[in-house]
């Protein structure tokens, strides 16, 4: 039995790349359809009663016209979009967090929504990482005056030089799916990490 699904993806989370995705852990008799939302070319916003959506109402009612499922990051889901979508049976959002989707009126149609927590903390514990060597080392600074044409010795001094995170102690608040992973990083690093996340009694092993 072949199983419509849309693939609402955008300039960032490809559709190709949801397609593989759910080739690989789906697989099935699966007929795809596609649209191309336009974030984050085009920021997000507020699409009828739902938040951080990409794309309109119109779009995604013509979109989903027989899909029975829907994979996207960004695509809204109204009441009015469900109301017009009658074979649909599942929405899935490649997110931390169901904020695209109205889950009352859902939840009303029978169409499950599912989401996923910690996707992206990776690349967040990575930036993380990046931006505390930007700080400690004053990367910024030095680059713009560089790509100025000017050397700045005084950079260089004892006290303006910057730490290294060998030795040093970094202290994080909070040690969830992003926390750990910058924990684990410095840690790596030779920093000694401190934590504190009052909602976790056994922080594991960060080391």
């Amino acid at each position: 039995m072949t199983t419509r699904v849309l693939a609402a993806g955008d300039l960032f989370v490809r559709n190709e790349l949801l397609i593989g995705a759910l080739r690989a852990e789906a697989p099935g008799d699966l007929a795809f359809s596609e649209v191309t939302l336009p974030w984050p070319v085009e920021p997000f916003g507020r699409v009828a009663e739902v938040d951080e959506a990409s794309g309109t109402e119109e779009q995604l009612i013509e979109a989903l016209r027989g899909a029975e499922v829907c994979v996207t990051q960004m695509a809204p889901l109204t009441r009015r979009i469900l109301e017009a979508s009658p074979d649909l049976r599942l929405f899935g959002i490649s997110r931390g967090g169901p904020v695209n989707a109205n889950l009352e009126a859902a939840t009303e149609h029978g169409v499950a929504v599912c989401f996923a927590p910690g996707r992206n903390a990776g690349a967040t514990a990575e930036h993380t990482l990046g931006l505390i060597l930007a700080a400690v080392r004053r990367i910024p600074q030095t680059h713009v005056d560089l790509m100025a044409g000017q050397w700045r010795g005084d950079y260089y001094r004892y006290d303006d030089v910057g730490i290294e995170i060998n030795g040093s102690t970094a202290g994080l608040v909070g040690c969830g799916a992003v926390g750990r992973r910058v924990a684990k990083m410095l840690a790596a690093l030779g920093a000694r990490v401190l934590v504190h996340d009052p909602y976790l009694d056994d922080l594991g092993d960060l080391a």
